[in-house]
């Protein structure tokens, strides 16, 4: 830790910690001229230790804090250092020509500062918060490590988000919506810690996927899951929450909480946890019979475990239909991203969701009515229906070739 009274006494000037209101800085004073600069660390005054310059222990972030003012500290001691070095006076004229020449020639201090910025919310935000924030540090960190495209807020500008987008979509494989979240937060810290910059170039909104490629699984397919033999225990236990998912419509996260209370007389009726509305799925007899098979409620298994052995299961059994999906993928031509259709095998895209997206789209080719089938699913509105309409229609038109004459 830097000794104030001893940097005081060099002929360079004298350096000091003070607090303003609840903010603290660093203070550099030559010849009564004055360079102040802001830790970003604050505190009320019950925690301030003024004679020290320091956070008292009794703050719970207290470590955090001082290592935060100490580094801000040496930082400005090393700029006017440099100064000395060459040979200059350490005016604060000529103080700020080096942390000018520093700040735009530096490649680093965006993930420093990013880190800086989650010591400072340590004792002040959710876990949950941190460990969301530092996900996507360690991306931005990889995607410099991997690529050599260095973070600098002096030259981030819209092309260089634009290949960490494509990064995060291609190279990462990450879904839209965590590409979303990880932008979000991305704009928070920089707002926070470079509120003058220009953040309108630094957004992400999802395409989205078009209506007809809707993944679902053909009735067919769902016989011969029914029907398939299957000696390892992880398969069947896999086999029978998926078949029961695609059968009700059920959310994995609502499958997991079911309770017998929800049957009655051949439905359920349950109220959702995701959106807190009621659903009245069918109970039927192959639903029914997973039920009894694992002592009246679903089998239990982690999220995580579920999709890893959806996955190997359905590999396992040569599920391997071609299926069309739409990616999100960087285009120089035009400078952005286009949507492009590719195919990847059945097993390879296989998820917990498919099993309600099957529910869904086979109600509907069974010709049940969409209000119907809203009905069921616990769908309140229109609008989350309407990837589906494009197999409605198909059904429509299957259904007018028997008027033919």
């Amino acid at each position: 830790m830097v000794n104030l009274s001893e940097v005081g006494k060099e002929k360079m000037g004298t350096f000091r910690v003070t607090k303003v209101s609840d903010s603290i800085y660093v203070v550099y004073t030559h010849n009564r001229s004055r360079y102040k600069r802001s830790t970003r660390v604050k505190v009320e005054d019950k925690y301030w230790n003024k004679s020290s310059g320091r956070v008292r222990n009794s703050h719970p972030n207290a470590q955090g804090f001082n290592q935060i003012i100490t580094d801000y500290l040496q930082e400005l001691i090393n700029q006017v250092s440099v100064l000395r070095a060459q040979g200059l006076e350490p005016t604060i004229e000529n103080l700020r020509k080096v942390i000018s020449s520093q700040s735009k020639s530096s490649k680093h201090d965006f993930l420093r500062d990013y880190m800086g910025f989650l010591r400072f919310k340590e004792s002040r935000v959710s876990k949950g918060f941190l460990k969301a924030h530092n996900q996507t540090y360690n991306l931005c960190k990889e995607y410099q490590e991997d690529f050599g495209n260095v973070w600098d807020i002096n030259e981030l500008n819209k092309e260089f988000f634009d290949l960490f987008v494509n990064f995060m979509l291609v190279r990462k494989e990450l879904m839209e919506s965590t590409v979303q979240a990880h932008v979000k937060r991305l704009k928070a810290f920089i707002r926070n810690t470079y509120p003058d910059f220009d953040l309108r170039f630094i957004s992400f909104k999802p395409i989205g996927v078009y209506h007809d490629s809707i993944i679902y699984l053909y009735e067919s397919e769902i016989l011969f899951l029914k029907n398939v033999h299957l000696e390892r225990g992880s398969f069947r236990k896999t086999r029978d929450l998926f078949l029961f998912c695609c059968l009700t419509g059920m959310r994995y996260g609502d499958s997991q909480r079911y309770d017998p209370a929800w049957e009655d007389r051949g439905i359920l009726e349950f109220r959702m946890e995701k959106t807190g509305g009621k659903a009245y799925p069918p109970l039927n007899k192959t639903a029914g019979d997973v039920l009894r098979r694992w002592g009246g409620v679903p089998p239990k298994i982690s999220g995580q475990k579920y999709n890893e052995y959806l996955k190997e299961l359905f590999k396992y059994l040569e599920m391997d239909r071609m299926v069309p999906i739409m990616e999100k993928r960087k285009d120089n031509s035009i400078r952005g991203y286009k949507l492009v259709e590719i195919h990847r095998k059945l097993y390879d895209v296989i998820s917990s969701h498919i099993a309600r997206k099957t529910f869904i789209s086979n109600a509907l080719l069974k010709g049940i009515s969409i209000q119907d089938v809203m009905k069921m699913s616990g769908h309140s509105d229109y609008a989350a229906m309407k990837p589906y309409i494009a197999i409605s229609k198909k059904h429509l038109r299957d259904v007018s070739k028997l008027w033919d004459i």
